[in-house]
């Protein structure tokens, strides 16, 4: 982990509600996004939910195992706390 206090909030996430995931990218030349994501960052996911028939997006926080950015095309375990 990049900072202490993320190595923290890992360790605390991984006891609270956590998804184990392997986050692959896509590249910007197949609509993926052009910059990186750092561990820690909150996207926003879109996990097929709807509000009265409408899509609704989902924020969770990236926790990266053991590196502290992932970049476009690349892909790594990583877990996902759903913000509820």
């Amino acid at each position: 982990m990049a900072f202490p206090i993320q190595r923290i909030a890992f360790e605390r996430a991984r006891n609270d509600l956590a998804l184990e995931i392997r986050l692959r990218l896509l590249p910007p030349d197949q609509g993926g996004r052009h910059q990186p994501i750092s561990d820690g960052d909150r996207p926003h996911w879109k996990l097929g939910n709807t509000w009265l028939g409408r899509p609704t997006d989902n924020e969770g926080a990236i926790f990266l195992a053991g590196q502290a950015t992932l970049t476009p095309g690349a892909e790594g375990p990583a877990l996902l706390v759903p913000l509820i």
